[in-house]
């Protein structure tokens, strides 16, 4: 264990409350950020999954009607392409989702490490 190690238990043994008021408090503000970019990306996500299944709604209504081989295979690829983008989409929210949260909890561990380096300072003086 090194100097740093030492002073960083001392402090923490030193001061037996936590406030956790402020730590919440600082916690939420940075937080709303996040929250936001999480709820463009989900609205972004829903709507085009929304747009995607009444395109593929309307091609397998159409694949019905149609009896031409060459209008059968472009509305099959179309269907495959629009099921794809759902997949696709699903991938996308869940890696901006991952990094979102992740920056998120980065933010929470900095404020975190701010507010031991303040007591620690505290403690030296």
């Amino acid at each position: 264990m090194d100097e740093f190690e030492k002073k960083l238990s001392d402090a923490l043994r030193s001061e037996a409350h936590y406030d956790g008021a402020t730590g919440k408090e600082m916690s939420s503000m940075a937080g709303g950020f996040f929250d936001r970019n999480v709820a463009t990306a989900k609205a972004w996500t829903w709507g085009i999954l929304a747009f995607d299944t009444l395109c593929m709604i309307i091609l397998a209504w159409a694949l019905v009607f149609v009896h031409d081989v060459r209008y059968v295979v472009i509305i099959a690829m179309l269907f495959i392409v629009s099921y794809a983008t759902t997949i696709l989409m699903k991938l996308w929210f869940w890696i901006v989702h991952t990094r979102i949260k992740l920056q998120e909890d980065m933010r929470a561990l900095q404020l975190q490490i701010a507010e031991l380096s303040e007591k620690l300072e505290r403690k030296d003086q």
